[in-house]
């Protein structure tokens, strides 16, 4: 009976998945390592793949294979956190098979709330809305896009897609980011990209550019379009040209390391460059993001009104000291 179960579960992987898979009957599937051993038969590993890429929630995209590799272990792993299954360990044993049947069968659990989600929610509320404008049909045109020296990640990274990416990145003022839109994908393509995820709150932040993602990327795309049709109003200009009544008003600003994270927040940014630049007579690029001009006149400012330790952070010490001067 069993064998008959299995051979009918890989003609359903034959037949295009015209049925739900029975995960009941699988084997353990895992990395085998001298502790542990799984006979990881290629029909089952295979309609493994296909049911964690079916998961919206997920977003994973790895190779449907029918091989247990890292690419496959590593989406095991995200998927066991993200439903709380512990020990997230990348083992499919008898609870993950039991959340995968849900998920085949078109009944998804319920993701389980951590500390962090948490936190994500929170911090969600501080954050701008876009404005309510049409997204462009841009990027979900695109490919997908991803660092294709990670193991299990195939993307043609074609280079035009991956140059207006870049530009987009650059352009988003609700982002921190300054990459070279050269057309190829680095460090720092990636490295923007995690960061555009984590912002919106697309999950998981991993850098690889799929469906969800090209979504988000068009709903900024139209944003930044609506906002540049739109004239610009002079009272936003008087709340951002530094005036000492809304220095009181500013977030920390700071270069985010290990040990500093700040907000950042853009029209903050703006006053800050702006102020600078009347007071210290520079010509900074008011462009609201943060940058290495921008903490060199920081630190300028803090040494000539002799504020201590003049490392950059603009904190309620400085907000004071440039409220007096602005007065």
């Amino acid at each position: 009976m069993r064998s008959i179960k299995v051979a009918l579960t890989t003609l359903f992987l034959a037949q295009g998945w015209l049925f739900a898979v029975d995960f009941s009957h699988f084997s353990d599937m895992c990395d085998p390592t001298p502790t542990q051993s799984c006979p990881n038969k290629p029909e089952e590993v295979k309609a493994l793949q296909h049911t964690l890429n079916s998961d919206p929630d997920l977003y994973l995209f790895i190779k449907e294979n029918g091989r247990w590799d890292k690419g496959t272990r590593e989406a095991v792993i995200v998927f066991q956190e993200h439903y709380g299954i512990k020990p997230a360990s990348g083992y499919v044993g008898s609870r993950s098979r039991m959340y995968l049947q849900k998920i085949a069968n078109g009944r998804k659990p319920k993701p389980h709330k951590t500390s962090t989600q948490s936190n994500n929610s929170s911090s969600k509320k501080h954050k701008p809305k876009l404005p309510d404008a049409p997204p462009t049909r841009e990027f979900v045109l695109y490919g997908d896009m991803c660092d294709n020296t990670i193991k299990g990640n195939h993307c043609p990274n074609k280079v035009i897609e991956v140059s207006n990416l870049q530009i987009l990145l650059n352009a988003d003022p609700n982002l921190n980011v300054n990459i070279a839109a050269d057309g190829k994908w680095g460090k720092g393509t990636q490295e923007a990209v995690v960061a555009f995820q984590k912002y919106y709150n697309i999950s998981p932040a991993s850098g690889y550019i799929g469906r969800r993602s090209k979504k988000m990327l068009d709903r900024v795309a139209g944003a930044m379009v609506a906002r540049a049709a739109s004239p610009a109003k002079k009272s936003s200009r008087k709340k951002s040209s530094g005036k000492s009544s809304a220095i009181a008003s500013w977030h920390a600003m700071c270069e985010t390391t290990a040990t500093d994270t700040c907000p950042n927040r853009p029209e903050d940014v703006r006053a800050l460059q702006s102020f600078l630049n009347r007071t210290l007579h520079l010509r900074l690029t008011v462009d609201g993001k943060w940058g290495k001009g921008t903490k060199k006149a920081v630190i300028k400012f803090q040494k000539k009104h002799n504020i201590t330790p003049a490392t950059g952070y603009v904190g309620g010490k400085t907000r004071r000291v440039m409220q007096r001067v602005g007065r």
